[in-house]
């Protein structure tokens, strides 16, 4: 028997592993599909959180957050919340609900099962002669794949389920359904089978995922090591917040630790082709380098400087000689971040691609597997990127995505023709593929992941269902300011991403960035509520990044950053969300406002000069002055209207600067690299994080008038970097942050060929 679920727009087949709304598939990565068939199959009972995990990881340790990113995606997918309507109901610090009516249809499916062994047989026929496969369409398995249409599908069998089909008239319509999907289904693939596919040999049953590690903490840059035997990472399981490099062989017990980092981010770790040694990237205040430690063990080597994006140095990689890493790092002292060639005898740096003056630059350098060409992600800004490619011994960059978009991870097809990449497009953050002979960008349903692949082709270590780190905002309340706690409060939480709180001028609302609209792709929005996190409203719906939202002293405006295009700038709408408009020029890119005390002004960071600096707007003539010459990100003006308090964007403390410009001093040097925005400006003084306190990330407060610093709250969880997410009351007597809690997956898949 074959069973098939229907719920408001979607039809649900399981034995295939298909979702379609309106007869069109939705794509659904195989644990959220799981995901979903749980909740249909609950008939609208409360399913427990820990019952939930364990029927979704019944082998593997996992966490709670966990669980919510897979709801999260699966509501994005279903388009929960959309026109006031909710699918996947959260009941509060117990599970969720489904709550459409569903229909379960049952049908006699022998007829079809014996055409499917007997399509099955001939795919393997077609290997074994090395024929050419065919691929199936988005959302169809492999398995059907198999079928044809040449037999008359059978008559359902519509059976009823008092659960889920109380009406007498849903026997004749689920007749009907089961026998257009089984039509629509064969036709579509009898369809599929007039084109060429050449990964049918990959997809085949022979191809296993088999989970390595599951880690409290977050795991990033999984590395094969040349024989596949051995995975190098970092994870910040053990060291919050910095990151170490870790090496773990696989179907060992416990991963060995190779570094121990003392400040800063640790990233991309990259074995030597001899598997000897692993280079890896540190960024801290003091800048960006890459280090070689050997595999086994031993003293890290620092071989060069580079710049950081983000956290992430240099991002290196092993040229198959072993005589040179592919870095990226500034061409030229005040030009963009490109990818370059670095020996590591002579320490020469050859700058293979250059990209323009004002683009945040090239990133992530991945080879060919033949080790000639160079793939490579060039950020125009934060949101509007380019897969490009550049030959190694160098020549002209090639744009291989010309229509842009959002790229957070890429490595190449082991056949050295297609680039996968991970991306938003399209609605859904999921797995797609490019052509280097052209052609346009398509999901790809080999790969389970982007990750690092064996020299053969037949191993991929990777993440687990990466994506936005859930989030979970909290309120403190003190006895005083900078003194003692009172009270903690979560405000909310959930498998989306939530920062940039900041309360309003009275403390009884905040504004906030958030994609809680679970909006089609990576998309962020202006939000406020009570300040107890209470009645959320969206204040704007650009389907787009606006972030950083500030209150005018009187309350009935906020500005905020927001990118139209290729560059942001500082928009001013009313308290309501209503009139947003452009202020700043939209000659460069700005970021990161703050209003003046009077009002009459508004602060932001902006890149004009080459590097960021703040600048001073005049809301009444548009006149804009440069504050900062030294470099600045984020700023607040001193309730006298005096000073103006900053941070810098690679870290270094806090400092402050006359509003009309002047001598710029440092107050501390414990504001760090990636917490740029984890401060805030009251009365009495600055709350600041200094991320690299002990026992773990600290909320200090700076006392104006005794000068000295002192600790207020230790985080039990790690701070979200590269936000806003430090916030006060402007009597300084609430405290509001933003912190993650994540558990990472490394998975094997095995046996592609």
């Amino acid at each position: 028997m074959k069973y098939i679920y229907e719920f408001g727009d979607f039809r649900m087949d399981p034995a295939e592993q298909l979702l379609l709304r309106h007869g069109r598939p939705v794509v659904l990565t195989p644990k959220v599909f799981e995901a979903l068939l749980i909740l249909v199959q609950s008939d609208g009972r409360l399913i427990e959180k820990d019952s939930f995990i364990r029927q979704l990881w019944p082998e593997v340790f996992v966490e709670e957050v966990t669980l919510a990113q897979n709801i999260s995606q699966l509501r994005k997918a279903l388009g929960d919340g959309k026109n006031g309507t909710s699918i996947i109901q959260t009941v509060h610090k117990r599970g969720y609900r489904f709550t459409p009516a569903v229909r379960k249809i049952v049908c006699d499916t022998s007829r079809l099962s014996d055409i499917a062994n007997e399509e099955q047989a001939g795919v393997v026929l077609a290997e074994n002669q090395s024929a050419a496969a065919d691929h199936p369409p988005a959302g169809l398995s492999h398995s059907q794949a198999a079928l044809t249409a040449r037999e008359t599908p059978p008559i359902p069998q519509v059976l009823d389920i008092p659960e889920s089909s109380r009406q007498r008239g849903f026997h004749i319509l689920g007749t009907i359904v089961c026998v257009v999907i089984i039509v629509f289904v064969a036709g579509w693939i009898l369809r599929a089978r007039n084109h060429r596919s050449e990964h049918v040999s990959r997809t085949s049953a022979r191809m296993q995922m088999v989970p390595i590690l599951s880690l409290p903490g977050r795991v990033s840059d999984p590395a094969l090591s040349p024989n596949a035997e051995e995975i190098a990472f970092t994870w910040d399981g053990e060291n919050a917040v910095r990151g170490d490099v870790y090496v773990h062989l696989i179907g060992g017990e416990k991963p060995l630790r190779l570094t121990h980092t003392e400040s800063g981010f640790t990233c991309c770790a990259s074995w030597s082709p001899n598997g000897h040694q692993i280079a890896f990237g540190r960024c801290d205040d003091s800048g960006g380098a890459v280090f070689v430690v050997p595999a086994l063990g031993g003293a890290e080597r620092r071989v060069t400087s580079v710049a950081c994006i983000y956290g992430n140095a240099g991002w290196p990689i092993w040229t198959a000689d072993g005589k040179s890493l592919v870095i990226a790092d500034h061409c030229a002292p005040e030009g963009a971040i490109g990818i370059v060639l670095f020996s590591l005898a002579t320490g020469e740096k050859q700058c293979l691609s250059h990209p323009e003056t004002g683009d945040r630059g090239d990133r992530s350098p991945v080879l060919s597997p033949d080790g000639n060409t160079i793939a490579f992600i060039r950020m125009h800004s934060r949101t509007v990127n380019e897969i490009c490619t550049i030959p190694l011994k160098g020549g002209t960059t090639r744009v291989v995505t010309p229509d842009g978009g959002s790229f957070w991870a890429l490595m190449w097809s082991s056949d050295g023709k297609r680039i996968i990449f991970r991306s938003p497009r399209q609605g859904i953050n999921r797995i797609w593929k490019v052509s280097l002979d052209g052609g346009p960008v398509t999901a790809e349903h080999v790969y389970p992941e982007v990750g690092s692949q064996s020299h053969d082709g037949r191993r991929l270590a990777y993440i687990q269902s990466p994506g936005t780190w859930p989030t979970e905002a909290v309120r403190v309340t003190l006895s005083r300011t900078g003194e003692r706690v009172l009270g903690v409060q979560a405000l909310f939480a959930s498998g989306s991403t939530s920062s940039a709180l900041q309360p309003s001028p009275d403390d009884r609302e905040l504004v906030f960035e958030s994609d809680l609209a679970q909006d089609a792709g990576w998309t962020m929005e202006i939000w406020k509520s009570r300040s107890d996190g209470s009645d959320p409203l969206q204040l704007t719906n650009f389907h787009g990044h606006a972030g950083t939202p500030r209150w005018s002293p009187d309350g009935k405006s906020i500005a905020f950053d927001y990118r139209p295009g290729l560059r942001s700038h500082i928009y001013v709408m009313d308290s309501m969300g209503r009139n947003p408009h452009m202020v700043s020029s939209d000659r460069f890119e700005q970021q990161a406002p703050s209003w003046s005390r009077d009002g009459k002004s508004i602060y932001f960071t902006a890149n004009n000069t080459g590097d960021w600096q703040v600048w001073r707007q005049d809301l009444a003539s548009g006149e804009e002055t440069q504050i900062t010459h030294q470099g600045g990100y984020s700023a607040f003006e001193s309730n006298d209207g005096k000073k103006l308090y900053y941070s810098r964007l690679e870290g270094g403390g806090i400092w402050t600067v006359p509003v009309n410009g002047g001598a710029e001093e440092q107050i501390t040097d414990a504001l760090h690299h990636g917490y740029w925005g984890h401060f805030s400006v009251v009365d009495s003084g600055i709350y600041f994080l200094d991320a690299d306190a002990e026992p773990g990330p600290t909320i200090m407060f700076y006392d104006f008038h005794k000068r000295r610093t002192t600790p207020v709250l230790t985080l039990k969880e790690n701070p979200l970097p590269w936000t806003a997410s430090l916030a006060a009351s402007r009597n300084g007597l609430t405290l509001y942050f933003v912190q993650y809690k994540l558990t990472s997956s490394i998975a094997l898949a095995e046996n592609f060929q």
